[in-house]
């Protein structure tokens, strides 16, 4: 019997890759990035648009490829004074990220429009994870300056023409926030899920567990673990 189960098992990894085989065989596979870079992060668009970080041992730039060529959206010399990474790309060749400024005080968030890079929101505070969806609407953290170290985080919104504080009044740390296309945004706080839906801030989940990593669809339904 155990011969058998390890004979089946081999068939069925054989057949499985057999069917990878020939299921790939309709792709064609592009190296979008071939130089001395430790490449990761990619995120890709709808047009087949791809940004990323790339480190050479000494700093972290992001590289947008549109299609045709590659574009470098940052040149950072000194890994001291600059740290971009994890970008976010909508599917109007928006590019957003926070990165360090020169004297590595506070990170910034960084909004690249399809043709230069500007820094958006450019305080003296610090401003994290953002994320953009395809009207061009961003949601990040900022830390409250009430340290350092930095003990409080708020969720901060761009409707397109305004930033916004949706949590004005919260008193703890938030989680990266997960926008949608409608600009209503999941995250969690204290164990527990929380969802701006356009208006005012509803507080999803109240129990016991540890409720985190809200992930939110186009219809304003989420989904955490």
């Amino acid at each position: 019997m155990k011969k058998r189960r390890v004979f089946l098992l081999v068939f069925l990894i054989a057949c499985f890759l057999k069917i990878s085989n020939s299921y790939c065989d309709s792709y064609v596979v592009t190296e979008i990035a071939n130089n001395a870079y430790i490449n990761a992060a990619p995120q890709i668009n709808v047009h087949r648009h791809i940004t990323w970080q790339g480190g050479n041992g000494n700093a972290t730039d992001l590289f947008y490829y549109n299609g045709t060529s590659t574009i470098q959206l940052t040149n950072n010399a000194n890994p001291f004074h600059y740290n971009e990474a994890h970008p976010q790309i909508n599917d109007n060749d928006y590019v957003v990220w926070a990165g360090y400024d020169a004297a590595w005080t506070h990170q910034d968030i960084y909004l690249f429009n399809g043709s230069e890079v500007n820094n958006f929101t450019n305080t003296d505070e610090q401003d994290i994870s953002p994320t953009i969806n395809n009207n061009n609407q961003m949601a990040w953290r900022k830390a409250v300056l009430i340290g350092p170290p930095w003990n409080r985080w708020d969720i901060y919104f761009y409707n397109g023409n305004s930033i916004t504080n949706v949590t004005p009044n919260a008193l703890s740390q938030q989680g990266d926030p997960k926008l949608n296309q409608n600009g209503n945004i999941a995250w969690d706080r204290d164990s527990d899920i929380f969802l701006y839906n356009g208006d005012s801030v509803v507080r999803i989940t109240n129990n016991s567990f540890t409720d985190t990593n809200p992930q939110i669809n186009a219809n304003g339904q989420v989904v955490w673990r």
